[in-house]
């Protein structure tokens, strides 16, 4: 009986064991969850354009000299923890057009997550250099409404100064964060995170005001919605 016995359980392991690799072998690169990211990213972007209150007008969004595109979401029920993707762009100066889309670690950002709100999809516009500059070599702090304002909406464009806010936000929640709130937060270059989608040995900085870099096969989307946004054709 103990020999039946071992046989079947030997039978069951090999059988099995293809299974045990295939799940094992199913875990996901860094690059893999790094694309992951960026699709989130991607994914808020077409949130924000998808409704009336929150869609950028291509105008707006032509005139901005960097876009940081966030996506944040509640980990836990109730009391749970936060997660989330940002991606940044520069409009090269050289060239006026997008610069190759780089990732920010929203690792500092506390959000307090009013009931029933699950994520919070938001894109930032940066309308000067200087808030250009502190997205991609120091610390951008989402949660300064000194200088952070509700862009205007389409009806709104023809009288609203863009030069007099140096951030312009768009979310799903309207106004700064009306669903949710942004406690003293702040998001950072993800270096590691860049030089392994460049595959190269420069930082973050260096990457998203370049010409030479080529935008990586897991940005291309992204990268073709927001240019399609800005022509309105979105």
């Amino acid at each position: 009986m103990n020999t039946f016995a071992n046989r079947i359980i030997l039978a069951l392991a090999v059988l099995l064991a293809p299974a045990t690799t295939a799940v094992y072998g199913a875990k996901k690169t860094f690059r893999e969850k790094l694309a992951e990211k960026i699709a989130s990213c991607e994914y808020s972007f077409e949130v924000v354009m998808s409704k009336e209150s929150s869609r950028i007008p291509p105008q707006v969004l032509r005139e901005a000299k960097g876009i940081i595109i966030v996506h944040m979401y509640r980990a836990g029920f109730v009391f749970g923890g936060t997660g989330g993707s940002a991606v940044f762009m520069a409009r090269l100066p050289q060239t006026g057009d997008w610069g190759p889309p780089v990732l920010l670690d929203p690792g500092g950002v506390n959000v307090g997550f009013q009931a029933g709100v699950k994520e919070i999809n938001a894109v930032f516009l940066l309308m000067t250099d200087e808030a250009v500059q502190a997205a991609y070599t120091g610390r951008f702090d989402l949660g300064a409404d000194a200088v952070a304002v509700a862009g205007p909406k389409y009806a709104e464009r023809e009288n609203f100064d863009l030069f007099k806010a140096p951030v312009l936000v768009y979310s799903t929640y309207g106004g700064l964060f009306a669903g949710a709130s942004i406690k003293t937060g702040w998001i950072t270059p993800y270096d590691r995170a860049n030089r392994e989608l460049y595959n190269t040995a420069f930082g973050t900085p260096e990457i998203a005001m370049s010409t030479w870099f080529q935008v990586p096969p897991e940005a291309r989307s992204l990268v073709a919605r927001v240019k399609a946004a800005e022509k309105g054709k979105i």
